[in-house]
């Protein structure tokens, strides 16, 4: 059956036919009755959400639409009716039906659109977790010699044999759980959404594995990730040869704008492997995951993951960027060491249009928060306090602001969310929206600076950066 999409007028007495009509298309997907009761329960509270809050006279009607994909559940639940102003409406009791929405699918977000409205999202998924324990057996850890590596995409029956990869190196930990799906990463690939390589030896022993990653939430960025090597192919320069194929395919075949890179901080080793292959960095990612959360030998006990942005560009239009004065020393930084023409403004413009658009989302795995700030608005403020407000009352430990700085208004929304506690981190130029600044702000820990280990230019990057710390500030 294909993908459904209801409209109806805000008016509660219709609602049992759209939960109806959901519940009968959801019935081909899920085994469990209790699965599917509870998507209807959680569609149940997202349009009484709309109905509770939000209607006016100007909203004609609500839109559901549900769709289902490589082991995807998805609703989704879009009005244009008055926003929600959760800092007044959705305390205590009140919040209850939220709670219920979080707790009853696998990921909810809600998407502020300005004038496209709202939507709210519903995602569970129907696929099974396939086992993923190796016993290790006698050899399994001797070292090949005079291995001979190939370089390819994998096939549909190698993808196992990848999730077994991570998982023998993160547990169940690692943060893009799709690689733990093997069809539902295949999937990913077989739609570009994915370019995996995985390396081989003469007898077609798996030796590592590297994708490159389209982001979702950034258009027009892919991201260098998913690295494992197996330690039997020491020596044998498998990285290195995983990396060469995957800037081969952005530079020839991917069409992205810039690729963007996440190298640890707890050894130097592939800062300076990406200073060879010419990415520069372009900030840092400050308390990316609690210690309790992800298990690799790459992570001292108690440690929380911090990640050096590095990126490789590829287009090398201008753009007129706005930025306040104490941030034209790290923006120079980045624009000209990645050479990229730029005509920065640090006038103080108002926004030329009514509603922001912003975008927040929780991991619930790394009790992390994103919001995502497409074009500022005149309520900037009331939506940023709003949008921390939600992301603080689901336990982030931290929370990213991606804010695109080609809009006028930056400054401005720059201030207020100084005073929120955000500090900045980094720029991720040429997402199709505009060039990214991203801020952070820290609600459980802070960054113990002299535990990153760096080597130049990351060293310089970092140094500014911390100037910005208001942690470090008050020292």
């Amino acid at each position: 059956m294909n993908a459904i999409e209801i409209k109806i007028r805000p008016d509660a007495s219709l609602l049992p036919s759209v939960l109806s009509s959901v519940k009968v298309y959801a019935k081909q997907f899920f085994k469990s009755r209790a699965d599917i009761d509870r998507i209807i329960l959680a569609l149940e509270e997202a349009v009484n959400n709309v109905l509770s809050y939000s209607v006016t006279d100007h909203m004609t009607n609500i839109t559901v639409t549900a769709d289902s994909a490589d082991g995807k559940f998805t609703v989704c639940v879009l009005d244009t009716g008055l926003p929600g102003d959760y800092d007044e409406t959705l305390k205590g009791d009140e919040r209850l039906g939220l709670e219920i929405m979080q707790s009853s699918v696998d990921e909810f977000r809600v998407e502020n659109l300005g004038f496209g409205g709202r939507r709210q999202c519903l995602i569970k998924y129907y696929d099974k977790l396939p086992i993923l324990a190796v016993k290790e057996k006698s050899g399994d850890n001797e070292v090949i010699e005079n291995a001979v590596i190939t370089i390819r995409p994998p096939k549909r029956e190698e993808i196992l044999g990848i999730s077994r990869a991570f998982y023998n190196e993160y547990g169940l930990t690692y943060l893009r759980e799709d690689i733990y799906y093997p069809e539902r990463f295949y999937a990913c690939i077989n739609k570009g959404q994915i370019y995996s390589t995985i390396a081989v030896d003469q007898n077609g022993g798996f030796a590592g594995h590297l994708a490159s990653l389209k982001w979702d939430h950034l258009p027009g960025i892919w991201e260098c990730s998913m690295a494992v090597v197996n330690g039997r192919y020491r020596g044998a320069g498998v990285f290195t040869k995983l990396m060469e194929e995957n800037l081969r395919f952005m530079k020839n075949e991917a069409n992205g704008k810039t690729y963007i890179s996440c190298c640890v901080t707890s050894h130097p080793y592939s800062q300076k492997t990406h200073v060879k292959y010419n990415f520069f960095p372009c900030g840092f990612l400050f308390n990316g995951v609690p210690p309790d959360a992800l298990s690799s030998s790459f992570l001292k006990e108690g440690q929380y993951t911090h990640e050096a942005y590095a990126a490789i560009v590829y287009d090398f239009s201008e753009r007129t960027v706005y930025f306040p004065e104490e941030l034209i020393k790290p923006a120079s930084f980045i624009y000209n060491g990645l050479k990229l023409p730029r005509t920065l403004i640090t006038d103080d413009v108002e926004p030329q249009v009514e509603h922001t658009c912003s975008t927040w989302s929780y991991s619930t795995g790394t009790r992390t928060g994103s919001v995502v700030i497409s074009a500022i608005g005149k309520d900037y403020a009331k939506r940023l306090r709003s949008d921390v407000f939600e992301l603080r009352t689901r336990g982030a430990e931290m929370i990213s602001l991606n804010i695109n700085v080609c809009t006028p208004g930056f400054v401005r929304l720059y201030e207020a969310a100084k005073a929120e506690g955000f500090f900045f981190t980094a720029v991720i130029p040429n997402a199709e929206m505009g060039d990214i600044f991203v801020m952070q702000k820290l609600l459980k820990k802070n960054v113990i600076y002299d535990e990153l280990i760096t080597v130049e230019p990351f060293t310089t990057m970092l140094e500014m950066i911390r100037e910005f710390d208001p942690d470090q500030n008050q020292q």
